[in-house]
């Protein structure tokens, strides 16, 4: 291996070993805080309470992702009660194509935020940058 090769595989040992150790002593000294952790709804609940609590910004494809998430296995969230959410197909369809194109723009953006790129790719990266400039400048134009 290559020396930041190896110093990423080192890096990531280490966090995965870390991860490793507080789950296991969670589990021992914890357990009720480990059941929960561990139930397979957690993250389901958590972004249910996160987008439904947080005040509303102009957008709500999240919170509507996460309702169609909680309408697909609403008898494993609440059992026993009819789901009060509907959405028609075409809605469905719609909301989940969006939030796919929201996500891999956001991951772009995340990526361009971040602003490090390997010695390799550098080149690359500022004609790159310089054209989206020019684009984005050319779109900025008006009377």
């Amino acid at each position: 291996m290559k020396a930041a090769e190896r110093d990423y595989a080192k890096y990531l040992y280490r966090c995965r070993l870390a991860h490793h150790h507080c789950v296991t002593s969670t589990a021992e000294c914890n357990a009720l805080h480990y059941l929960a952790f561990n139930d397979p709804l957690h993250a389901l609940r958590g972004r249910l309470f996160e987008q439904a609590s947080a005040p509303w910004e102009g957008e709500s494809s999240d919170l509507q992702i996460v309702l169609i998430k909680a309408m697909e296995r609403w008898e494993e969230l609440v059992g026993g009660v009819s789901c009060p959410t509907k959405f028609d197909t075409k809605d469905l369809f719609e909301t989940m194509m969006f939030s796919r194109e929201l996500s891999q723009a956001e991951r772009v953006f995340e990526s361009w935020q971040d602003g490090w790129v390997q010695p390799g790719d550098y080149r690359y990266a500022v004609a790159f940058l310089k054209k989206r400039k020019k684009e984005a400048l050319v779109g900025a134009e008006s009377a």
